[in-house]
Protein backbone atom coordinates (compact mmCIF):
# COMPACT_ATOMS: atom_id res chain seq x y z
CA UNK A 1 0.00 0.00 0.00
CA UNK A 2 1.50 3.45 -1.18
CA UNK A 3 1.67 6.15 1.36
CA UNK A 4 -0.85 8.28 -0.10
CA UNK A 5 -3.74 5.48 -0.29
CA UNK A 6 -2.79 5.25 3.39
CA UNK A 7 -3.35 8.83 4.38
CA UNK A 8 -6.19 9.63 2.11
CA UNK A 9 -8.66 9.73 5.05
CA UNK A 10 -8.25 8.28 8.55
CA UNK A 11 -10.45 4.93 9.27
CA UNK A 12 -12.32 4.18 12.54
CA UNK A 13 -9.22 2.43 13.89
CA UNK A 14 -7.02 5.21 13.01
CA UNK A 15 -8.42 7.27 14.67
CA UNK A 16 -8.27 4.71 17.75
CA UNK A 17 -4.41 4.36 17.17
CA UNK A 18 -4.10 7.96 16.97
CA UNK A 19 -6.01 8.01 19.83
CA UNK A 20 -3.75 6.05 22.01
CA UNK A 21 -0.61 7.44 20.58
CA UNK A 22 -1.00 11.03 21.18
CA UNK A 23 -2.56 10.64 24.76
CA UNK A 24 0.38 8.23 26.08
CA UNK A 25 3.01 10.62 23.98
CA UNK A 26 1.88 13.63 26.06
CA UNK A 27 1.89 11.68 28.97
CA UNK A 28 5.48 10.63 28.16
CA UNK A 29 7.13 13.98 27.72
CA UNK A 30 4.83 15.42 30.73
CA UNK A 31 7.07 12.89 32.82
CA UNK A 32 10.46 12.81 30.99
CA UNK A 33 10.71 16.83 30.17
CA UNK A 34 11.68 17.15 34.48
CA UNK A 35 15.03 14.65 34.02
CA UNK A 36 15.72 16.16 30.31
CA UNK A 37 14.96 18.93 28.60
CA UNK A 38 15.78 17.23 24.84
CA UNK A 39 13.51 14.80 23.75
CA UNK A 40 12.88 12.52 20.65
CA UNK A 41 9.89 11.35 18.57
CA UNK A 42 10.98 9.25 15.76
CA UNK A 43 8.34 8.59 13.65
CA UNK A 44 9.12 5.52 11.44
CA UNK A 45 7.03 5.50 8.46
CA UNK A 46 5.49 9.52 8.56
CA UNK A 47 3.57 9.87 5.34
CA UNK A 48 2.30 13.06 4.27
CA UNK A 49 1.57 14.48 7.75
CA UNK A 50 -1.76 15.07 7.80
CA UNK A 51 -4.71 12.94 6.26
CA UNK A 52 -7.19 14.54 3.24
CA UNK A 53 -9.82 15.66 5.64
CA UNK A 54 -7.13 17.97 7.98
CA UNK A 55 -6.43 15.16 10.68
CA UNK A 56 -3.30 15.55 11.68
CA UNK A 57 -0.90 12.63 11.64
CA UNK A 58 1.61 11.35 14.10
CA UNK A 59 4.12 13.10 13.54
CA UNK A 60 2.18 16.42 13.43
CA UNK A 61 0.24 15.69 16.75
CA UNK A 62 3.90 14.83 17.86
CA UNK A 63 5.18 18.42 16.79
CA UNK A 64 2.23 20.37 18.46
CA UNK A 65 3.58 19.03 21.86
CA UNK A 66 5.86 21.99 21.85
CA UNK A 67 3.54 24.26 21.81
CA UNK A 68 0.80 22.94 23.72
CA UNK A 69 2.50 21.52 26.66
CA UNK A 70 6.85 21.92 26.38
CA UNK A 71 7.26 25.84 25.58
CA UNK A 72 6.32 26.79 29.16
CA UNK A 73 8.65 24.13 30.88
CA UNK A 74 12.05 24.77 28.56
CA UNK A 75 11.70 21.30 27.28
CA UNK A 76 11.56 20.85 23.45
CA UNK A 77 10.62 17.69 21.23
CA UNK A 78 12.76 17.35 18.45
CA UNK A 79 10.29 15.31 15.69
CA UNK A 80 12.34 13.00 13.19
CA UNK A 81 9.91 12.48 10.31
CA UNK A 82 11.21 9.54 7.73
CA UNK A 83 8.90 9.32 4.46
CA UNK A 84 10.93 6.83 1.02
CA UNK A 85 7.58 8.13 -1.24
CA UNK A 86 9.22 11.25 -2.62
CA UNK A 87 5.14 13.06 -3.35
CA UNK A 88 4.35 12.36 0.65
CA UNK A 89 8.28 12.87 1.97
CA UNK A 90 7.18 16.77 0.36
CA UNK A 91 3.69 17.14 1.38
CA UNK A 92 5.19 16.43 4.76
CA UNK A 93 8.16 19.00 4.71
CA UNK A 94 5.05 21.50 4.37
CA UNK A 95 3.09 20.30 7.47
CA UNK A 96 6.07 20.48 9.57
CA UNK A 97 7.44 23.74 8.37
CA UNK A 98 6.37 25.49 11.06
CA UNK A 99 8.48 23.04 13.68
CA UNK A 100 11.03 22.83 11.01
CA UNK A 101 12.28 26.15 10.45
CA UNK A 102 12.75 27.16 13.89
CA UNK A 103 16.42 27.68 15.48
CA UNK A 104 17.50 24.80 16.82
CA UNK A 105 14.82 23.00 14.23
CA UNK A 106 11.78 20.98 15.89
CA UNK A 107 11.39 18.73 13.24
CA UNK A 108 13.73 17.10 10.88
CA UNK A 109 12.79 14.85 7.66
CA UNK A 110 14.26 12.67 5.98
CA UNK A 111 12.92 11.91 2.24
CA UNK A 112 14.65 8.26 3.03
CA UNK A 113 13.34 5.08 3.95
CA UNK A 114 13.66 4.52 7.50
CA UNK A 115 16.05 1.44 8.35
CA UNK A 116 18.66 3.22 5.89
CA UNK A 117 18.62 6.39 8.41
CA UNK A 118 18.12 4.27 11.55
CA UNK A 119 21.90 3.51 12.14
CA UNK A 120 22.54 7.09 12.31
CA UNK A 121 19.50 8.26 14.07
CA UNK A 122 20.27 5.74 17.24
CA UNK A 123 23.56 7.20 17.35
CA UNK A 124 22.73 10.74 17.55
CA UNK A 125 19.55 10.09 20.29
CA UNK A 126 21.52 7.68 22.69
CA UNK A 127 21.81 10.15 25.10
CA UNK A 128 18.13 12.00 24.43
CA UNK A 129 14.90 10.27 25.66
CA UNK A 130 13.36 8.71 22.57
CA UNK A 131 9.85 7.58 21.48
CA UNK A 132 9.99 5.40 18.58
CA UNK A 133 6.40 5.07 16.71
CA UNK A 134 6.94 2.56 13.87
CA UNK A 135 3.77 2.44 11.92
CA UNK A 136 4.77 0.33 8.61
CA UNK A 137 2.09 0.40 5.36
CA UNK A 138 2.83 -3.31 5.34
CA UNK A 139 3.97 -6.46 6.68
CA UNK A 140 6.99 -6.48 3.94
CA UNK A 141 8.08 -3.00 4.81
CA UNK A 142 9.53 -3.74 8.49
CA UNK A 143 11.56 -7.23 8.74
CA UNK A 144 13.26 -8.21 11.56
CA UNK A 145 16.24 -7.34 10.82
CA UNK A 146 15.91 -3.83 10.05
CA UNK A 147 15.22 -2.87 13.66
CA UNK A 148 18.33 -4.29 15.11
CA UNK A 149 20.24 -1.09 15.34
CA UNK A 150 17.96 -0.11 17.71
CA UNK A 151 17.23 -3.06 19.57
CA UNK A 152 20.73 -4.20 20.16
CA UNK A 153 21.66 -0.82 21.17
CA UNK A 154 22.19 -0.51 24.93
CA UNK A 155 23.14 1.69 27.96
CA UNK A 156 20.72 4.26 26.24
CA UNK A 157 18.37 7.13 27.58
CA UNK A 158 15.03 5.91 28.18
CA UNK A 159 13.82 4.72 25.19
CA UNK A 160 10.29 3.21 23.86
CA UNK A 161 8.74 1.82 20.90
CA UNK A 162 5.21 2.00 20.00
CA UNK A 163 4.74 -0.34 17.03
CA UNK A 164 2.22 -1.54 14.55
CA UNK A 165 1.49 -5.46 13.73
CA UNK A 166 -1.10 -6.78 11.69
CA UNK A 167 -1.15 -10.13 13.44
CA UNK A 168 -3.85 -10.97 10.83
CA UNK A 169 -1.34 -10.96 8.02
CA UNK A 170 0.89 -13.22 9.96
CA UNK A 171 -2.13 -15.75 9.60
CA UNK A 172 -2.64 -15.48 6.25
CA UNK A 173 0.75 -15.84 4.61
CA UNK A 174 1.41 -18.72 7.51
CA UNK A 175 -1.54 -20.17 6.00
CA UNK A 176 -0.69 -19.95 2.53
CA UNK A 177 2.62 -21.90 3.40
CA UNK A 178 0.45 -24.66 4.29
CA UNK A 179 -1.83 -24.91 1.65
CA UNK A 180 -1.86 -27.94 -0.27
CA UNK A 181 -2.54 -29.07 -4.63
CA UNK A 182 -0.78 -26.17 -5.72
CA UNK A 183 0.05 -25.42 -9.56
CA UNK A 184 3.24 -24.41 -10.09
CA UNK A 185 2.14 -20.65 -9.86
CA UNK A 186 1.03 -20.98 -6.41
CA UNK A 187 3.97 -23.02 -5.52
CA UNK A 188 6.41 -19.63 -6.24
CA UNK A 189 3.73 -17.49 -3.55
CA UNK A 190 4.39 -20.38 -1.17
CA UNK A 191 8.00 -20.35 -1.08
CA UNK A 192 8.03 -16.32 -1.15
CA UNK A 193 5.74 -16.80 2.31
CA UNK A 194 7.81 -19.00 3.55
CA UNK A 195 10.97 -16.85 2.96
CA UNK A 196 8.85 -13.59 4.56
CA UNK A 197 7.98 -15.70 7.30
CA UNK A 198 11.70 -16.64 7.69
CA UNK A 199 12.74 -12.94 7.35
CA UNK A 200 10.13 -12.03 9.94
CA UNK A 201 11.75 -14.40 12.52
CA UNK A 202 9.12 -17.02 12.34
CA UNK A 203 10.27 -20.39 11.56
CA UNK A 204 8.36 -23.40 10.18
CA UNK A 205 8.62 -24.92 13.80
CA UNK A 206 6.54 -21.93 14.84
CA UNK A 207 3.61 -22.20 12.41
CA UNK A 208 3.33 -26.00 12.67
CA UNK A 209 3.24 -25.65 16.23
CA UNK A 210 0.61 -23.00 15.87
CA UNK A 211 -1.18 -24.26 13.60
CA UNK A 212 -4.88 -25.48 14.80
CA UNK A 213 -4.82 -23.66 17.87
CA UNK A 214 -6.76 -21.13 19.25
CA UNK A 215 -3.69 -19.25 19.79
CA UNK A 216 -2.24 -19.10 16.50
CA UNK A 217 -2.32 -15.82 16.35
CA UNK A 218 -0.66 -15.15 19.30
CA UNK A 219 1.79 -17.45 18.70
CA UNK A 220 2.94 -15.82 15.45
CA UNK A 221 3.06 -12.52 16.64
CA UNK A 222 4.94 -13.79 19.77
CA UNK A 223 7.88 -15.41 17.11
CA UNK A 224 7.35 -11.92 15.44
CA UNK A 225 8.29 -10.10 18.93
CA UNK A 226 10.92 -12.24 20.00
CA UNK A 227 13.60 -9.52 19.59
CA UNK A 228 11.39 -6.97 21.11
CA UNK A 229 10.96 -9.33 24.22
CA UNK A 230 14.70 -9.68 24.29
CA UNK A 231 15.72 -5.91 24.49
CA UNK A 232 12.84 -4.55 26.32
CA UNK A 233 11.70 -5.62 30.00
CA UNK A 234 7.81 -5.22 29.24
CA UNK A 235 6.34 -5.83 25.89
CA UNK A 236 2.64 -5.51 25.55
CA UNK A 237 -0.05 -5.88 22.67
CA UNK A 238 -2.87 -3.65 22.36
CA UNK A 239 -6.04 -4.93 20.06
CA UNK A 240 -7.12 -1.76 17.83
CA UNK A 241 -10.82 -2.26 17.32
CA UNK A 242 -12.83 0.21 15.13
CA UNK A 243 -15.64 -0.33 17.54
CA UNK A 244 -15.98 -1.27 21.37
CA UNK A 245 -17.24 -4.46 20.05
CA UNK A 246 -15.46 -5.05 16.54
CA UNK A 247 -12.78 -7.93 15.79
CA UNK A 248 -9.18 -6.86 16.33
CA UNK A 249 -8.19 -4.56 13.14
CA UNK A 250 -4.56 -5.01 13.99
CA UNK A 251 -2.36 -4.44 17.16
CA UNK A 252 -0.32 -1.71 18.43
CA UNK A 253 3.07 -3.29 20.25
CA UNK A 254 4.15 -1.29 23.10
CA UNK A 255 7.71 -1.72 24.59
CA UNK A 256 9.68 -0.10 27.73
CA UNK A 257 11.88 -0.73 30.67
CA UNK A 258 10.17 1.40 33.06
CA UNK A 259 7.34 0.08 35.15
CA UNK A 260 5.57 3.73 34.90
CA UNK A 261 5.71 2.99 31.03
CA UNK A 262 3.89 0.25 31.11
CA UNK A 263 1.22 1.69 34.28
CA UNK A 264 0.53 5.12 32.40
CA UNK A 265 0.32 3.28 28.95
CA UNK A 266 -2.02 1.02 30.33
CA UNK A 267 -4.17 4.42 31.96
CA UNK A 268 -4.29 5.36 28.71
CA UNK A 269 -5.37 2.41 26.80
CA UNK A 270 -8.34 1.91 29.44
CA UNK A 271 -9.41 5.81 29.16
CA UNK A 272 -9.76 5.27 24.83
CA UNK A 273 -11.67 2.27 25.71
CA UNK A 274 -14.43 4.37 28.36
CA UNK A 275 -13.88 6.67 25.22
CA UNK A 276 -14.88 3.80 22.25
CA UNK A 277 -17.71 2.43 24.53
CA UNK A 278 -19.37 5.89 24.74
CA UNK A 279 -19.53 5.89 21.41
CA UNK A 280 -20.76 2.33 20.83
CA UNK A 281 -23.36 2.83 23.95
CA UNK A 282 -24.79 6.00 22.19
CA UNK A 283 -24.68 4.51 18.60
CA UNK A 284 -27.02 1.75 19.79
CA UNK A 285 -29.26 3.10 22.71
CA UNK A 286 -29.91 6.87 21.87
CA UNK A 287 -31.66 7.17 24.97
CA UNK A 288 -28.73 7.58 27.46
CA UNK A 289 -28.27 11.12 28.52
CA UNK A 290 -25.11 10.25 29.95
CA UNK A 291 -23.24 6.85 28.60
CA UNK A 292 -22.91 4.68 31.54
CA UNK A 293 -19.02 3.17 32.69
CA UNK A 294 -17.85 0.88 30.65
CA UNK A 295 -18.19 -2.57 32.06
CA UNK A 296 -15.18 -4.62 33.10
CA UNK A 297 -13.94 -7.84 32.47
CA UNK A 298 -13.49 -8.75 35.90
CA UNK A 299 -14.83 -7.38 39.08
CA UNK A 300 -13.81 -5.39 41.89
CA UNK A 301 -13.75 -8.69 44.17
CA UNK A 302 -11.00 -10.18 41.61
CA UNK A 303 -8.50 -7.75 41.90
CA UNK A 304 -8.94 -8.00 46.01
CA UNK A 305 -8.23 -11.35 45.65
CA UNK A 306 -5.68 -11.25 43.03
CA UNK A 307 -3.80 -8.73 44.97
CA UNK A 308 -4.07 -11.03 48.57
CA UNK A 309 -2.68 -13.69 46.32
CA UNK A 310 0.55 -11.86 45.28
CA UNK A 311 1.51 -10.58 48.45
CA UNK A 312 1.20 -13.90 50.42
CA UNK A 313 4.61 -14.99 49.10
CA UNK A 314 5.79 -11.47 49.65
CA UNK A 315 7.10 -10.04 53.12
CA UNK A 316 7.30 -6.22 51.53
CA UNK A 317 6.44 -4.97 47.71
CA UNK A 318 6.40 -1.85 46.34
CA UNK A 319 2.90 -0.67 45.46
CA UNK A 320 4.89 0.29 41.79
CA UNK A 321 5.03 -3.95 41.82
CA UNK A 322 1.98 -4.89 42.41
CA UNK A 323 0.04 -2.32 39.60
CA UNK A 324 2.97 -4.36 37.12
CA UNK A 325 1.65 -7.42 38.51
CA UNK A 326 -2.22 -6.02 38.34
CA UNK A 327 -1.77 -4.61 34.78
CA UNK A 328 0.12 -7.80 33.35
CA UNK A 329 -2.89 -9.55 34.70
CA UNK A 330 -6.09 -7.27 34.16
CA UNK A 331 -4.46 -4.95 31.59
CA UNK A 332 -7.09 -1.73 30.79
CA UNK A 333 -10.21 -3.51 33.14
CA UNK A 334 -8.44 -1.78 35.64
CA UNK A 335 -6.34 1.38 35.85
CA UNK A 336 -3.61 2.92 38.21
CA UNK A 337 -7.24 4.45 40.58
CA UNK A 338 -8.84 1.10 40.75
CA UNK A 339 -5.41 -0.18 41.75
CA UNK A 340 -5.14 2.39 45.11
CA UNK A 341 -8.74 2.17 46.07
CA UNK A 342 -8.28 -1.59 46.19
CA UNK A 343 -5.11 -1.43 48.44
CA UNK A 344 -7.42 1.44 50.21
CA UNK A 345 -10.00 -0.64 51.07
CA UNK A 346 -7.82 -3.50 51.98
CA UNK A 347 -5.91 -1.13 54.77
CA UNK A 348 -9.44 -0.42 55.77
CA UNK A 349 -10.28 -3.69 56.24
CA UNK A 350 -7.06 -4.12 58.07
CA UNK A 351 -5.72 -7.08 55.89
CA UNK A 352 -2.71 -4.90 54.36
CA UNK A 353 -0.06 -3.02 56.28
CA UNK A 354 1.28 0.17 54.40
CA UNK A 355 4.99 1.37 55.07
CA UNK A 356 5.22 4.70 55.06
CA UNK A 357 1.65 4.39 56.83
CA UNK A 358 0.74 7.71 55.56
CA UNK A 359 -2.37 8.15 53.50
CA UNK A 360 -1.34 8.66 50.20
CA UNK A 361 -0.32 5.30 48.36
CA UNK A 362 3.18 6.54 45.88
CA UNK A 363 4.68 4.00 43.81
CA UNK A 364 7.82 3.51 46.37
CA UNK A 365 4.92 2.56 49.29
CA UNK A 366 5.94 -0.83 49.92
CA UNK A 367 2.80 -3.61 51.39
CA UNK A 368 2.28 -6.23 53.49
CA UNK A 369 -0.55 -8.78 54.31
CA UNK A 370 -1.27 -8.69 57.92
CA UNK A 371 -3.70 -11.89 57.64
CA UNK A 372 -3.23 -14.69 55.20
CA UNK A 373 -5.24 -15.19 52.06
CA UNK A 374 -7.25 -17.96 52.95
CA UNK A 375 -7.72 -16.08 57.03
CA UNK A 376 -8.89 -12.54 55.37
CA UNK A 377 -11.78 -10.74 56.09
CA UNK A 378 -13.87 -10.49 53.49
CA UNK A 379 -14.24 -7.05 52.01
CA UNK A 380 -16.97 -4.65 53.15
CA UNK A 381 -19.81 -4.52 51.42
CA UNK A 382 -20.33 -1.17 49.64
CA UNK A 383 -23.18 -0.24 47.22
CA UNK A 384 -23.80 -2.38 44.04
CA UNK A 385 -23.82 0.24 41.17
CA UNK A 386 -26.10 -1.32 37.67
CA UNK A 387 -23.98 -1.36 34.82
CA UNK A 388 -25.18 -2.11 31.10
CA UNK A 389 -23.95 -5.95 30.16
CA UNK A 390 -20.85 -5.98 28.23
CA UNK A 391 -21.56 -6.85 24.90
CA UNK A 392 -19.14 -9.57 23.28
CA UNK A 393 -15.46 -8.86 22.37
CA UNK A 394 -15.53 -10.59 19.57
Amino acid sequence: MAASDFFDAPAPWSRYKHDILGKYLHTWSSKLQYRNKDLVFVDACAGRGTYDDGSPGSPVLAAGLNDELLAKHHARLTVVACEKDPAAAKALALELEPWASRTPPLAIIHPRPFEEVLDAIVAVTRDRPTFFFIDPYGIKSLKRERLRPLLEDRGREPTEVLMRVDSRALERISGWWRRKERNERGQKTAESCRELLADLGIGEEVVKEAAGTNQRGARLLRAYLEDLHARFRFVRTIPIRSRYDGAVKYHLVHATDHADGLILSNDVVSGVEDDLFEDFDRDDTQTELFAPKRPPRASRKQLLAYIRAVLSDELWMPFRELQVCIVRKFESDFRSRDHRRAVKQLRDDGQLELRPADRAIRPTTRLRLTTAPDQARPPRPHRRRSTPKAPSRG
